[in-house]
């Protein structure tokens, strides 16, 4: 996990709530920049406010990264506690380890983590208004 990974680990909760902070302080400033720039014309897809279409487009590639790099903090996240919960070997679990003994993913691990990137991206395509969630 992240917590584990840290040089000290007794920081994360602190590193997570300012993190947490930070985030919503940025939001909520920039929701307020864009409303007072747009007033009552804002319309719910900031984006779509924008009128250069350069610019828009831009601004909607960065949004396409940004989402792409967020995507593997909670993919690995999600990752670690299925293989703790199910793939921890028998007969801790109901399922063999999905590691090998020098510590390489077997090819059936990698198939497993494959289909979780394709169940959820097929989520946030089938269900509707799935980002509000």
């Amino acid at each position: 996990t992240l917590e584990g990974n840290m040089i000290d680990p007794s920081k994360f909760q602190w590193m997570l709530d300012w993190s947490h902070v930070w985030a919503a302080i940025f939001k909520a400033a920039f929701g307020y920049i864009c409303f007072l720039t747009f007033q009552n014309d804002t319309q719910q897809v900031i984006t779509n406010n924008l009128h250069s279409a350069g610019f828009k487009g831009l601004v909607n590639i960065c949004l396409v990264v940004k989402a792409l790099l967020s995507y593997p903090l909670p993919y690995y996240a999600a990752c670690e506690l299925l293989e703790r919960a199910f793939f921890r070997g028998r007969p801790k679990t109901i399922f063999p380890t999905i590691w090998t003994l020098d510590g390489d993913l077997k090819v059936w691990g990698l198939a497993w983590r494959i289909g979780i990137v394709v169940f959820t991206i097929l989520m946030a395509c089938f269900i509707p208004h799935f980002q509000i969630l």
